[in-house]
C-alpha cells in the first residue's frame, strides 16, 4: 500500500507542476531559483560544516533544533553567496 500511495503522490505532483508551475511567474525568482541550484549543489556541504561547527556545537543544540538551524543557515548562506557572485559578475 505504501508503494501505491507513493506513486499516486508522484502522479499528483507531476500533474500539478505541469499545469501550474510550467511558466515563469516572476523572472527574478525564476532566475534566482534555477540559477542558484547548481551553486547550491556545489557549495552546500561547506555551509553545512560551517553551521555545524560554529552554530550547532557551540550552542549544544538538540537534534531537532540543530537540523532547523543547519538548514536555515545553509539556505541563507547559499542565496546570499549566490547573490554576491551574481553582483560581482554583473560588475564586469
Amino acid at each position: 500500500m505504501y508503494t501505491t500511495g507513493t506513486w499516486q503522490w508522484v502522479y499528483f505532483l507531476v500533474w500539478t507542476m505541469r499545469e501550474y508551475a510550467n511558466e515563469k511567474y516572476s523572472a527574478w525568482a525564476y532566475n534566482t531559483i534555477v540559477g542558484s541550484s547548481m551553486w547550491a549543489y556545489i557549495s552546500h556541504y561547506t555551509f553545512i560544516v560551517i553551521a555545524a561547527n560554529y552554530i550547532v556545537r557551540p550552542l549544544a543544540l538538540t537534534y531537532p533544533w540543530a537540523v532547523v538551524a543547519n538548514m536555515l543557515f545553509t539556505w541563507v548562506a547559499i542565496f546570499v553567496s549566490y547573490s554576491c557572485l551574481n553582483w560581482c559578475q554583473s560588475k564586469k
